[in-house]
């Protein structure tokens, strides 16, 4: 985690928005893997802000696509017990993902 809040401040500073939206995806993911549900949703949805839809560059993560930015604050949803919170972010998921 360490490594990804280095990567989360070099992205800041070259100012990419890929990069950016990248180290927070990274960062929720690994929150949500440390079982700390309510910082975990926030960082997702701090990456999209920075998420551009529709751009298939050949560089660009599958996983930090724009549908899995809004996955991740579901599934934070789902273990902090918000369903409905939770299913905003899945239909967003799968809208985006068509």
């Amino acid at each position: 985690m360490q490594q990804t809040n280095r990567a989360l401040q070099i992205a800041l500073q070259l100012k990419d928005s890929f990069f950016i939206a990248e180290a927070y995806n990274f960062l929720g993911l690994f929150l949500l893997n440390l079982e700390k549900f309510p910082e975990a949703e926030t960082y997702p949805k701090t990456g999209l802000l920075y998420c551009r839809d529709g751009i298939n560059d050949k560089f660009n993560l599958v996983l930090s696509e724009p549908h899995h930015l809004h996955g991740n604050p579901g599934q934070a949803y789902v273990k902090l017990g918000e369903p409905a919170k939770a299913l905003i972010h899945f239909d967003s998921s799968i809208q985006k993902a068509k």
